[in-house]
């Protein structure tokens, strides 16, 4: 058993996404109290995901899929948002509220908006919500055998499922043949995978904001960096 502790509101919402995903997608929540979560023991590892093997790759790819296909909903958007957004385009327009409410400089906030008028291109304005992890780094992604388990589920929300795709990509610094090897075990084409494409920059720029007001001045530097190379 792992036992979790922290802050209650937190911990009640990770606990909620956990069990929504369930096992084997994410560990089994055996107990919950007042700012501590008790997990089932995941015996596995992080591995580094840069130039994941395409066996791995694909695994990864399908996980996410089966994560993303278990709710579906006609709005979504994230805890604190002022009203749900309706539409995808509309969660991308969020997305780019949530990311310019972070920003410090007059070239931060550029780079935001040159960034969402590329996703916003790329957008529906239709299509449904999907069950999306939220924080897809390396350490979030345990591998006990050669199908991968999600753990720390806090950032859980109904989004775009483009957004999943291009933070895993974006933020673990996949190579272009791992990044691929997700999209076709995941069964994405065309459309989903230009959108998560698009998704990339803003992935990239909102989580180095949101870092850097965490506390990881650094990494939000070298994150920012990525983004205004992606961009151009």
């Amino acid at each position: 058993m792992l036992r979790k502790e922290g802050d209650p509101v937190a911990l009640a919402r990770e606990a909620r996404g956990a069990r929504i995903a369930g096992p084997p997608l994410a560990p089994r929540v055996i107990t919950t109290g007042r700012g501590v979560i008790d997990y089932a023991w995941v015996a596995g590892q992080p591995r580094p995901l840069e130039d994941l093997a395409t066996g791995p790759a694909r695994a990864l790819g399908r996980m996410l899929a089966r994560v993303h296909a278990r709710r579906a909903t006609a709005s979504g958007g994230l805890p604190g948002w002022p009203s749900r957004a309706r539409d995808l385009r509309a969660y991308a327009r969020g997305r780019m509220r949530d990311a310019l409410g972070r920003t410090a400089t007059r070239a931060e906030r550029d780079l935001v908006h040159h960034v969402a008028r590329r996703l916003l291109m790329t957008c529906p304005a239709d299509g449904a919500f999907a069950f999306l992890h939220g924080d897809l780094v390396t350490g979030n992604i345990l591998w006990p055998a050669s199908a991968p388990v999600l753990v720390d589920w806090e950032f859980w929300r109904m989004g775009d499922p483009a957004e999943d795709l291009a933070y895993v990509v974006a933020m673990n610094d996949m190579s272009a043949a791992s990044a691929a090897a997700v999209h076709a075990g995941y069964g994405a084409t065309g459309d989903l995978i230009a959108r998560a494409r698009a998704w990339e920059p803003m992935v990239l720029a909102d989580a180095a904001l949101w870092l850097r007001a965490h506390g990881e001045p650094g990494w939000a530097r070298r994150l920012l960096a990525r983004a205004d190379a992606a961009a151009a």
